[in-house]
């Protein structure tokens, strides 16, 4: 009878050994959903978020009616689901984090690289190779394709890279350009930094489904 089944499934081995493994994840900080795909993890900066999707295949299943069985497959499919959005869900968020997070240091590097030309009142080329290692960090980890923060820096690297800092200490007009430079760099990525980076993270999922579809 329908009453009798859910004490059947407690009795199973099977399902006590799941419930026992849940209860154990679920009290190390995971989320546990009910189905039989295995566990999907999903490191995320410095913290790793657990889904967990377990039940016992159908042909294990041998004390389950047909009904039974369906309402499992059914499950199943719901949990299955339920972890890819929460997947998709970190993904996304975790790719929107990453955006800001680059224009920010950039923000932060043009505010210390003015402090300091300003406290100084000159122009040290540690200064300069600074900015230039920040440029090229900044390729590095562009992996979202964030072409409007590095074509920015590309555009200060050509206008005020290609000197060396002796000419920036001798000339005052130099000097104040180069101020002027990386206020307006500040400035460009303080603002982009408080964009909605969703365009960003949009194409960021199209490129990867894109690549995923040629290697298969």
């Amino acid at each position: 009878t329908g009453e009798e089944n859910p004490k059947k499934m407690e009795e199973n081995p099977f399902f006590r050994e799941a419930g026992r493994k849940g209860k154990r994840r679920q009290a190390q900080g995971g989320t546990l959903f009910t189905g039989v795909f295995g566990t999907l993890s999903f490191r995320r900066c410095h913290e790793v978020r657990t889904f967990q999707v377990m039940a016992p295949d159908v042909p294990q299943a041998v004390l389950i009616d047909a009904d039974n069985q369906r309402e499992l497959l059914r499950v199943r499919e719901e949990a299955a689901i339920k972890a890819r959005q929460e997947i998709e869900s970190s993904c996304r968020e975790f790719i929107g984090e990453c955006v800001a997070s680059l224009r920010e240091q950039t923000v932060k590097l043009c505010e210390e690289m003015l402090a300091t030309i300003r406290s100084s009142g000159s122009v040290h080329q540690k200064t300069l190779n600074r900015l230039l290692r920040f440029i090229e960090q900044f390729r590095a980890l562009n992996f979202t394709n964030d072409k409007e923060m590095e074509q920015q820096l590309e555009q200060v690297k050509q206008e005020f890279l290609g000197r060396p800092a002796e000419q920036y200490r001798d000339s005052r007009y130099f000097r104040g350009k180069l101020v002027e430079g990386l206020t307006a760099l500040r400035e460009t990525a303080r603002d982009l930094s408080r964009q909605d980076a969703t365009p960003l993270v949009e194409s960021f999922g199209q490129l990867g489904q894109r690549r995923f579809h040629l290697a298969a």
